[in-house]
């Protein structure tokens, strides 16, 4: 074999071992980005994933804070992730949010985010609520309707000494038939055998005078334009279909089930036809003039509270309140002669009050009955 012949063989060796170095080294950077990829994504949706569930756990539990680092673990096949996470209340250009500071670790990879959450507000019991049943008229009731102004929860079960009045009204009240009225006084329970006729005047609260005159309209009820609901508040609330709210302007129109803000906006002429008001949350049956009406509300449980008008026998069963806002009810004052209770529930109204905040974000999350606005997201 030739020298030259030798030279090129040699020479093509070299030149093969360069050229499968090369592409080895590449491979073998090429895999090593990938891994490196592959685990910095996975960091990162592991991160983000549970940013996610901390703001889930929080919108059940608006207290969650969590102000010294906790870390978790978490395992898949032969990688393991970890987390560690702080949950504070932080102030932004005046705003209180909660913040949500995660670092989470892939395979040595870490990647950060830090949320911003606005909390809903909590629900509340307007101070309008003044008993189980406020008016600004005479009432009156008959039949068996009890009226029970001690407190309950959601299920109507007693809450004992930390209710109100049965009845506060402007004006007179009547006890007739076998009505009853139940109430606390001073921290004190009414005792059933004390609750029919002659009922103890602790019970109701007549002839009141309210500061500045009572208020005519729903938004008056929840405070006004100095507590947040300037007149047309509610009304758009029920427009929004928030939280399965409605706006109705037909007497005919009637619901299956109500929730949210059911606002019904009628003359009065006619009352609404819905007999069954099972549901929850807030109930409005009101007009400029005061005069739309309910009338023989005789099936289904409410929970929450009810603001009308003129209410004319009812007839059913509502754990939360029931406010009146005209002082010339169509029908006369009775407000019930047949079987019914209205029972006094701050946690009742508490949850449908606590329903009106936040809704117009798309940035929700919770897995319970509150959505959390994500004010701010940073991701590193």
């Amino acid at each position: 074999m030739g020298k030259s012949t030798l030279i090129i063989i040699m020479g093509a060796i070299v030149i093969f071992a360069l050229v499968s170095f090369n592409t080895s080294e590449r491979i073998s950077q090429a895999t090593d980005n990938s891994v490196e990829y592959f685990s910095e994504t996975i960091s990162r949706n592991l991160t983000n994933s549970a940013v996610g569930s901390l703001i889930s756990d929080l919108a059940d539990n608006q207290e969650l804070r969590v102000k010294s680092p906790i870390s978790r673990s978490y395992t898949d096949n032969d990688f393991t992730g970890k987390i560690n996470y702080t949950i504070k209340d932080s102030t932004i250009a005046g705003n209180k949010l909660v913040e949500i500071a995660l670092a989470g670790t892939y395979d040595d990879k870490e990647s950060r985010v830090i949320a911003y959450v606005k909390l809903p507000k909590k629900g509340f019991v307007p101070g309008a609520v003044k008993a189980a049943v406020t008016t600004n008229n005479p009432i009156a009731t008959n039949g068996a309707l009890t009226v029970d102004g001690r407190n309950h929860d959601m299920n109507g079960n007693l809450i004992p000494n930390s209710g109100t009045f049965a009845i506060w009204t402007t004006q007179t009240c009547a006890q007739g038939g076998s009505s009853d009225y139940l109430g606390t006084y001073n921290g004190n329970d009414t005792k059933e055998s004390e609750s029919k006729p002659p009922y103890s005047n602790n019970v109701t609260a007549v002839n009141q005078t309210w500061p500045g005159g009572y208020p005519g309209t729903p938004d008056a009820i929840f405070g006004g334009a100095a507590n947040g609901y300037p007149e047309g508040t509610l009304k758009a609330i029920a427009q929004s279909g928030v939280n399965g709210s409605r706006y109705i302007s037909n007497y005919k129109t009637t619901l299956s089930t109500l929730s949210g803000v059911t606002y019904v906006e009628i003359d009065g002429s006619k009352p609404w036809a819905q007999k069954d008001i099972t549901g929850t949350g807030i109930l409005i049956v009101h007009n400029s003039a005061k005069s739309a009406q309910v009338k023989n509300l005789n099936g289904g449980t409410f929970k929450g509270l009810v603001i009308v008008d003129d209410i004319i026998h009812c007839h059913t069963d509502i754990i939360g309140a029931v406010i009146g806002l005209s002082p010339n009810p169509s029908a006369g004052n009775v407000i019930g002669n047949g079987q019914g209770d209205i029972k006094f529930s701050s946690e009742a109204i508490m949850s449908a009050t606590s329903s009106l905040s936040g809704s117009s974000s798309k940035f929700k999350y919770g897995y319970g009955k509150y959505r959390l606005e994500v004010v701010h997201w940073f991701e590193k």
